[in-house]
């Protein structure tokens, strides 16, 4: 058996931005530095982390956040709806994918710390994890998935120079 969990949400959707005129770079945010849930949970299972990221979804569609909602105002309804209302289409409108738009995803080997990961404190269930452990897997994870993209984003048409920015 296996569990995928993709840390992200409400703030990484706030945040999508069409690609860019040239020569300004695509960008994605990842809202990851608050987030320790999802290596609390991992830890807790004994299960390994993999960094995980997809190329190509900012230019999969285009998109269209509700009118006349300020960023934070769209945060707070998408938190209390539970979703992010936006219309995503291609360049007529239609709810399908771009052409010539494809994802490529990238999965890393597991952190280290966790089951599967290299150095010491890694594999088997820790019911209760001490925070300070749960960081520093956070931050390795982080580091790991900073350095996944930044070494395949090259070979990966299209996503050349794609900013990713951690916060």
């Amino acid at each position: 058996p296996a569990l995928a969990l993709c840390p992200g949400g409400v703030a990484e959707v706030a945040f999508l931005t069409p690609t860019p005129p040239p020569p300004l770079p695509k960008t994605e945010t990842l809202f990851l530095t608050a987030r320790t849930g999802f290596v609390r949970e991992a830890l807790r299972a004994g299960a390994a982390l993999l960094p995980a990221f997809c190329l190509g979804q900012t230019a999969l569609f285009r998109w269209t956040h509700p009118p006349l909602l300020p960023r934070p105002a769209l945060e707070r309804l998408a938190r209390a709806i539970g979703f992010m209302p936006l219309w995503a289409h291609n360049g007529w409108g239609a709810p399908l994918p771009g052409r010539g738009a494809s994802l490529t995803l990238l999965v890393g080997g597991p952190v280290e710390g966790t089951a599967g990961g290299s150095g010491s404190g890694g594999g088997g269930e820790d019911s209760d994890p001490s925070h300070a452990r749960v960081v520093a897997v956070r931050d390795r994870y982080i580091s790991d998935l900073v350095g996944l993209v930044r070494g395949m984003q090259g070979g990966v048409a299209g996503e050349e120079g794609t900013r990713v920015v951690v916060v």
